[in-house]
């Protein structure tokens, strides 16, 4: 089997380096061994074939083109959707291809979607700004092409990677401080991409709500105190009107589509009634040379 190759930039050295379709079938095909095959040898090469693609920032372009050419669309995505980012978008969408049947495609989805996640969160420092905000706007523009006919644990990934990416960015650019308003344009496509829109603000409510993935907890408490007053009342709103809408019978959904988007709006809401307002008051930052200590309490 080929070894993967580092391939080649396309012409005007812009998107994802263009790979042989060979290569791009031995990627495949190392991904579906790693995952089902029963010999440990096998899966070991492939896992060693697989390990270059999260071991280089200059492999977030190739991590982009497996994704690109291993997707599974059942279904375009819809109008509205289809400039929802412009700087992503330059690229034309990969042809239709069958949903079923080709289990290596997901794979190599899972296997792409866990590198470039890997890529962009530990090379964080060494993207520009603007290289930050086109990564995110990447990674939204794919969750709104593919992202409702991809396996469960390919969105996830992807779902995640946008809150991290959003939090570390959301000082630097007041682009990422307009996730919400990006969001907002999967609610009225299709019942699914309404999902996935749910999904991202949980996403995004439970990212700022923690300090495990920040630069520092000074950074963190900024954050999240921004977003707390910029963001939450907003998601809060989607989540309600979203549950009052489907009690109206205003969403034209199945009934499991219906159940999957209560189910996602009520852990919304409970993301939202559960954020730690307290924790992230700017107030209570602990600033060198600022005293945050409360004054004795005279008897």
């Amino acid at each position: 089997m080929p070894p993967l190759s580092r391939g080649r930039r396309t012409p005007d050295n812009h998107g994802p380096r263009r790979w042989p379709a060979r290569t791009v079938r031995a990627a495949q095909q190392h991904c579906e061994r790693l995952y089902t095959s029963p010999d440990a040898i096998e899966r070991a090469t492939s896992e060693a074939a697989l390990v270059q693609l999260s071991s280089s920032i200059e492999y977030i372009p190739q991590c982009q083109f497996v994704l690109d050419n291993s997707s599974l669309p059942c279904a375009r995505a819809p109008a509205q959707l289809a400039r929802v980012h412009l700087r992503a978008t330059a690229r034309p969408a990969p042809a239709l291809t069958a949903c079923r049947g080709q289990p290596h495609r997901r794979y190599a989805q899972l296997v792409a979607a866990n590198a470039l996640k890997k890529l962009l969160l530990q090379s964080w420092n060494q993207l520009t700004v603007p290289q930050r905000l086109e990564f995110r706007n990447y990674v939204l523009t794919y969750l709104a092409n593919h992202g409702t006919a991809a396996q469960p644990f390919v969105s996830a990934s992807l779902v995640q990677l946008v809150g991290r990416m959003t939090k570390l960015g959301w000082l630097d650019d007041p682009q990422h401080q307009q996730i919400v308003t990006e969001v907002s344009k999967f609610l009225h496509a299709t019942p699914l991409h309404l999902v996935l829109a749910l999904q991202l603000l949980h996403q995004l409510v439970t990212e700022m709500n923690g300090s495990a993935n920040t630069r520092s907890l000074t950074h963190h408490r900024k954050v999240a105190g921004s977003f707390r007053d910029l963001s939450l009342l907003p998601i809060l709103q989607i989540a309600l009107t979203t549950l009052g809408q489907l009690k109206a019978g205003a969403v034209q959904a199945s009934a499991e589509a219906a159940r999957r988007v209560q189910e996602e709006a009520l852990t919304l809401v409970l993301a939202c009634l559960g954020y730690d307002f307290i924790g992230t008051t700017l107030d209570e930052v602990r600033l060198p040379g600022h005293f945050t200590g409360r004054p004795p309490i005279s008897q």
